[in-house]
């Protein structure tokens, strides 16, 4: 929609920006000159990824290939996704890094699609990214949403290669998209921010980082005491932590049976169980597809087919970037050795069978939405 779109469009001109900065040419295997680079775009959720990926595949694609890398996708899927950012994306080799990617069947496919030869392939990621992948991407766009975060993502440019920057190669959104929509409370997925912290946060990252003495995105961020940002965290954190440190220090003399159920139940080792439905795609010999949902029956747990409460879209008529057709997916799978067929599974928020028109819509290119 148009609110969203203006959010959106900001992202694609950081973006374009970016790449502009940061694209390298090289010659494709025929010989023909090419210009690209391998970006990544970090936002806080899922649903705000698949949107974004959107947008840009669907008023860009004329200059962006992009993949939208999320939890929210059939196992096999997800699988080739990973396998491929694994190939593409370490960059150990050196000076032989771009030319292998320049010719890698997954580069030079989309360059020999387009007419112009001057493309950026891009990585919506939620903070899956952040976390375990080692990947060097050449630039990275970031939604905001703490501190620690923001060093993560940006621990994923320039990570193998280690060459000289001459012009910035991460930028930070001056807002998040909660805070663009208006609401109250932003920094909350992953960040800390709660209803009863009696603190209000600024939203503006122009604010919460002091911009005057801040070349370089490391620890110090996180850990130095000019930006109001880092000292934000540090209060949320304290605010989150103190009861139990109080009751596990015996400063609390009240709560001093610390050892109680509540505060099991209250900080959990993992996050808590928000509920979640498992669905799988089923295919016969026919190619025929259903869609079956993991529910309890008075037999116990059963796969059901809910086949006519999920609606199929193809978000772009090219399909998304390193999500081809299952068919493709099936001959990579058993190439690999691996039954696919074990592997199209997908686990979603639930969601009460209330409106049973549309449980779960599924985007071929780009994932599952509730």
């Amino acid at each position: 929609d148009a609110a969203n779109g203006t959010w959106f469009e900001r992202v694609a001109v950081a973006a374009t920006r970016m790449h502009e900065r940061h694209r390298w040419n090289t010659n494709l295997s025929d010989g023909t000159p090419a210009w690209l680079s391998l970006g990544l775009v970090r936002v806080a959720n899922i649903s705000v990824a698949m949107e974004l990926a959107e947008h840009l595949a669907r008023m860009h694609g004329d200059r962006m290939r992009v993949a939208c890398y999320h939890a929210r996708v059939l196992m096999l899927q997800r699988w080739y996704l990973e396998k491929a950012l694994d190939e593409l994306l370490t960059r150990k080799d050196g000076d032989a890094a771009n030319q292998r990617i320049a010719h890698h069947p997954l580069i030079e496919a989309e360059m020999n699609r387009q007419a112009s030869k001057d493309l950026a392939f891009i990585v919506v990621a939620t903070p899956v990214e952040e976390i375990g992948r080692d990947h060097d991407f050449d630039w990275a766009v970031i939604e905001p949403t703490s501190t620690q975060s923001i060093i993560q993502c940006a621990g994923r440019v320039n990570r193998h290669r280690r060459v000289t920057i001459l012009q910035p190669n991460v930028a930070v959104l001056q807002l998040n998209k909660r805070a663009w929509d208006g609401e109250p409370r932003v920094f909350v997925k992953p960040g800390l921010q709660s209803n009863d912290a009696g603190v209000s946060w600024p939203h503006d990252v122009g604010e919460l980082l002091d911009w005057q003495n801040f070349q370089h995105i490391d620890a110090r961020l996180r850990f130095g005491t000019a930006h109001k940002f880092a000292m934000a965290d540090d209060r949320e954190i304290r605010h989150a932590t103190d009861v139990y440190l109080d009751r596990l220090t015996g400063a609390d003399r009240v709560g001093n049976l610390w050892m109680s159920e509540t505060t099991y139940l209250e900080t959990p080792l993992r996050a808590k169980d928000q509920g979640h439905d498992v669905w799988r795609l089923v295919i016969d010999e026919w190619d025929a597809r259903c869609y079956e949902r993991r529910e309890r029956t008075a037999l116990g747990f059963e796969w059901v087919d809910r086949t006519a409460s999920v609606k199929t879209i193809n978000a772009i008529d090219i399909g998304g970037w390193l999500m081809p057709p299952m068919l493709g997916l099936f001959q990579e799978a058993w190439r690999c050795g691996l039954e696919p067929n074990r592997f199209l599974e997908v686990q979603v928020p639930s969601r009460e069978i209330k409106n049973p028109m549309v449980l779960l819509t599924h985007d071929k290119s780009f994932g599952f939405r509730v």
